[in-house]
């Protein structure tokens, strides 16, 4: 068990920042650091989910953006 834990958090690691969000669709707060923020945000979120299908995708994508919104980022209303 333990080393199956082991295991997550190091394909967690290995993998990287992968592409949850899109830097277009969000406005940056003066001073900010897009990649390292998006980055630490969606690494910490996937480590909170672990690993999964579908359903995992939206939580730590939901994670992500709450993470975001905490740093002081805001989404862009969607074009109609």
């Amino acid at each position: 068990m333990r080393s199956l834990h082991a295991l997550r958090v190091s394909a967690v690691f290995l993998a990287g920042c992968g592409v949850t969000l899109s830097q277009s669709d969000w406005r940056a707060p003066e001073g900010s650091n897009w990649a390292k923020d998006s980055c630490e945000c969606e690494r910490d979120a996937r480590l909170s989910v672990g690993s999964g299908g579908r359903e995992t995708f939206r939580e730590v994508r939901s994670l992500t953006e709450k993470c975001m919104v905490a740093r002081g980022y805001s989404k862009v209303p969607a074009q109609p």
